[in-house]
């Protein structure tokens, strides 16, 4: 086509568009780019109607979390951008057409988990904001926020039953979202429940929780704090501690473990033992086999339900550790992060924390139970904790025994104590007299008796060591016998004046044995006392002159009992062998070894030790301190001399350099003070003068001083009655009553 035609058109074989035209023809809703599109009818639902969890809930439909009272911070009167892009969003048309959508989603989040108020009205401008406004669930005390369960007496005296209903769906005009269809009624409620015990837990030095599966770190977080808090609950507890400066009630901080997996052995179609594996790698053992004193066994397990289960298979495993921990009466808790509906039981156990779904076709019938879920996260840590810790000690009767038998023993104590005083208040003033003259009695005898056994114990123990030894050795010695082929020696035992026995088997044939008249220059060691801790081992002439001469091993007994000792080796092959504590006067057994050619093995039996009493050690020890201290000073004191020689020369050849420092520091930090004083004076006046400024209108104002003079009266009122004031004298009054009086 020639290029002298501008206004003919040009048409491309891809993208077959027109280029001629000007891009200002075009209206914005060409130009206008969606990010969405609208869902035709025809189109099929989206794949989260078919699931069984509720979906976190739009701003549209729902409330938002403080209960619409909040408005923005920018909001005016003018129409906002959000307000004016109605006719350019698709936002409204996919409100429009999800409502059914969200009814059929099912995924359980923590915006559902707020009651809903009737009384909420959204803001509509910036003038109806409450930016500043307390939400109504943080308005009232603490316990408000608390989620408490309204309690009904049972059959047992001791366990009352406690229930709240936390979500209801009764409105006839609505209609159920379609995740709750499934339980075929028209009016459904929530409610939690759980069983409490009459007497509350007593607080325990130590607890432990066990996660059996693996929750969120927040999670963890949340329930291990919110247990802390209920068993600080106890209202017995008699433990205190210092926090900050105040006295609080003792609580112990739990202990928590993460079981990362678990496994459960089932035998004849019933479980029977559950092994846990820890997140460090440690692994215990469920079952019938575990001690109830065990160190692994938790104080409570709290059994995480995932949000949503992989298989059927999850929550069988579930349910047979269940029946373990039951039947080894662990105590256990069952929580989830988010309700899944549909895989609950029918069962409803009594004694758990558990929410109920309950359901009814009209309101003239009654609500049946439909389906027990686990309490989920957030509910959990809402639980009042007083309640939570008389839940704690229902399925806790561990801790109840060990508590009471603590106070059984207490009560027993006190009550011999008792008994006790009450004998002695009617023994009257006689038995103070009778007890004060057996005291002395008894005290008259033993201190003479104690003096004469100090002064003659010494006397009897050399008597006793004078006719007890007989010879300064006894010994069972093995000689040794040089052989002409490779092999243990040995030969028959001789006897030397103290009894011996060999303990060498006897001689192998084809071994050629030295004439026995030998073996009388063949021999060991004697032994020798020079002290009451130290003997002497002597070699005999034929060890002494044997070529090899090995290394021997010492080793000293008493009464069966290895004691330490130390030894050393002179240059003639004496062994002096000294104890490295001291003993009373006693018999010893001292064996000596070695392994190396010749071979030798004896034993020696030698009495060693002191004489001396008690009191001679203990003044002994006094010494010896004494002794010791004066050593430790002086080398203190040398050392520390030593020292001040050193750094003396140096110090007085640089006193006068930080004598010169010193002073130029001091003119400086002087001058510094002086002048940010008057910087301050100087501040302080024009702060104070610009702030009597600035609130003079709120000082001065009517209100103000109408409350000023309340104040005044009020004080007025208080030293009147206080007697700090006179009521008519004006001389007696107080400056608040002067001040009230010259208003008046």
């Amino acid at each position: 086509m020639p290029p002298s035609e501008p206004n003919t058109s040009q048409d491309l074989e891809f993208p077959p568009v027109q280029v001629d035209r000007s891009l200002t023809t075009l209206d914005l809703e060409t130009l206008m780019m969606r990010s969405t599109q609208r869902r035709l009818p025809e189109e099929a639902d989206s794949s989260l109607e078919d699931s069984t969890y509720e979906l976190l809930g739009d701003a549209v439909t729902d409330t938002s979390d403080d209960e619409a009272h909040t408005a923005s911070i920018a909001s005016t009167d003018e129409p906002t951008p959000d307000d004016t892009s109605d006719d350019f969003s698709d936002d409204e048309s996919e409100f429009g057409t999800s409502e059914q959508g969200l009814q059929d989603s099912g995924h359980a989040s923590h915006g559902e988990l707020l009651e809903q108020h009737a009384d909420v009205h959204p803001t509509r401008s910036g003038e109806d904001s409450t930016l500043t406004e307390v939400p109504p669930y943080l308005a009232g005390s603490e316990s408000s926020w608390h989620l408490t369960l309204d309690e009904e007496p049972t059959d047992k005296p001791d366990v009352r039953h406690g229930s709240r209903i936390i979500e209801s769906l009764a409105d006839d005009t609505d209609e159920l979202p379609q995740v709750l269809s499934r339980y075929g009624c028209a009016q459904l409620r929530l409610l939690a429940k759980g069983a409490l015990s009459q007497h509350p837990l007593p607080t325990p030095d130590s607890y432990k929780i066990l996660f059996l599966g693996m929750p969120e770190k927040w999670a963890e977080d949340l329930v291990v704090s919110h247990i802390g808090a209920a068993l600080a609950a106890s209202p017995n507890t008699s433990k205190s501690v210092m926090v900050r400066g105040q006295i609080e009630p003792y609580a112990p901080v739990p202990q928590s473990n993460r079981c990362t997996k678990f496994q459960v052995t089932v035998s004849h179609q019933k479980p029977v033992q559950v092994l846990a594996i820890l997140e460090d790698g440690r692994q215990i053992k469920f079952g019938p086999g575990m001690d109830a004193h065990s160190p692994d066994r938790p104080d409570l397990i709290i059994m995480c339900h995932p949000a949503i289960p992989d298989s059927t298979a999850d929550e069988q495993d579930f349910a047979s550790a269940r029946k373990v921990f039951e039947s080894g009466e662990i105590p256990c808790i069952e929580l989830t992060e988010a309700k899944s509906y549909g895989t609950g039981t029918p069962n409803d156990d009594l004694t758990s924390l558990r929410v109920c779904v309950e359901g009814r076709h009209d309101a003239n019938t009654d609500y049946e139970l439909k389906e027990v879920l686990p309490l989920d996260y957030y509910r959990f840590s809402r639980l009042e904790p007083s309640q939570l810790n008389r839940h704690l000690a229902l399925i806790s009767p561990h801790l109840m025994e060990a508590q009471d038998t603590g106070h059984a023993q207490k009560a027993r104590t006190s009550c011999i104590g008792d008994k006790t005083d009450a004998l002695m208040k009617r023994a009257g003033p006689g038995w103070q007299v009778a007890k004060t003259l057996i005291s002395a009695l008894v005290l008259f005898i033993l201190a003479p008796a104690l003096f004469h056994g100090v002064g003659l114990a010494p006397m009897f123990f050399e008597r006793a060591s004078n006719g007890g030894v007989q010879s300064p050795v006894s010994s069972e010695v093995m000689n040794v016998i040089p052989v002409t082929s490779a092999g243990v020696p040995s030969s028959p035992s001789q006897r030397i004046p103290i009894t011996s026995d060999s303990s060498i088997p006897s001689t192998p044939r084809g071994l050629t044995i030295v004439p026995a008249q030998k073996n009388d220059n063949a021999g060991g060691f004697e032994i020798h006392t020079t002290g009451d801790h130290q003997f002497v081992l002597r070699p005999s002439k034929a060890f002494t002159s044997s070529r090899k001469k090995p290394q021997l091993q010492i080793q000293v007994c008493r009464q069966s009992q290895v004691i330490p000792a130390r030894y050393n080796r002179t240059m003639t092959g004496e062994y002096i062998v000294d104890l490295e504590q001291q003993y009373p006067f006693d018999m010893f057994n001292v064996s000596i070894a070695t392994h190396s050619k010749p071979l030798l093995r004896q034993s020696f039996e030698v009495r060693l030790g002191h004489n001396r009493s008690t009191l001679y050690q203990l003044l002994d020890h006094a010494k010896l301190g004494v002794l010791s201290t004066q050593h430790n000073v002086w080398n203190i004191s040398t050392t520390a001399v030593q020292h001040m020689r050193t750094f003396l020369p140096d110090l007085e050849i640089n006193s006068f350099t930080a004598a010169e420092r010193l002073q130029i520091v001091q003119q400086n930090v002087q001058r510094r003070i002086e002048t940010n004083a008057r910087l301050v004076e100087q501040v302080r006046g024009a702060t104070w003068a610009g702030l009597r400024r600035a609130t003079a209108p709120v000082r001065t104002s009517t209100p103000m001083k109408r409350a000023r003079m309340n104040a005044l009266r009020i004080r007025c009122k208080m030293e009147i009655t206080a007697g700090l004031s006179a009521r008519n004298v004006k001389e007696k009054q107080s400056w608040a009553c002067s001040k009230v009086r010259g208003e008046a």
